[in-house]
């Protein structure tokens, strides 16, 4: 297996990152608005286990039902490739420091 020299993988990374960057304004609402539906599942799913649950909160199984629901969101997310995590924002960081964009984009972003 060939292994890219570091300077083509840097130039690959903020290629993406100025992809981020230009993204549309609709794009990165739906996205964001996307993600917040989809990690807002977590604690939703956690108040249905809480009102199903016939134990007290203390409960050690309803501790551990209540831990791995809140998790649930955040599959969902990545699942879904959601504007969330830093991935993207990191991504776009690269073009600033290079500068091949402006902080006003990243801001946007």
């Amino acid at each position: 297996m060939e292994m890219k020299p570091t300077r083509d993988v840097l130039e690959s990374m903020i290629d993406k990152g100025k992809h981020e960057l230009n993204r549309g304004g609709d794009g990165l609402f739906l996205s964001g608005l996307s993600a917040g539906l989809d990690i807002g599942f977590g604690p939703l799913l956690m108040a249905v286990i809480l009102t199903l649950s016939t134990g007290s909160y203390s409960d050690l199984g309803t501790e551990l039902l209540l831990a791995s629901a809140y998790s649930v969101g955040f599959i969902f997310v990545i699942l879904g490739r959601s504007e969330l995590f830093t991935e993207h924002t990191t991504l776009a960081v690269m073009p600033v420091l290079d500068g091949q964009a402006s902080m006003k984009k990243l801001g946007r972003l």
